[in-house]
């Protein structure tokens, strides 16, 4: 469960491409504020990272870009799927 203070990874995932964060990928930061709602459909979160991106520590991050170890990887591996980026052979 991702709460404050939760450290994260960032993933991949159309929506980050979408913002254009992609250079966050791999990086690791920390929940500083929970922006989903109650029923755990919102939006993302306000990640802080300990290295700036673009000269800024504090980045939205879609929920479906924040990978927490304490999740199950099986979670994210349809995510991780190269065709949902348009990188497979036939594409």
């Amino acid at each position: 469960m991702i709460t404050l203070g939760t450290k994260i990874s960032i993933i991949p995932s159309p929506e980050l491409t979408q913002l254009r964060l992609g250079g966050l990928l791999g990086e690791q930061g920390f929940i500083v504020e929970d922006l989903t709602d109650s029923e755990g459909t919102g939006d993302g979160y306000m990640v802080l990272f300990p290295t700036p991106f673009k000269d800024e520590y504090l980045w939205f991050i879609p929920k479906t870009a924040i990978y927490d170890d304490k999740d199950s990887i099986s979670t994210y591996t349809g995510l991780l799927s190269p065709v949902n980026y348009g990188l497979d052979s036939a594409a």
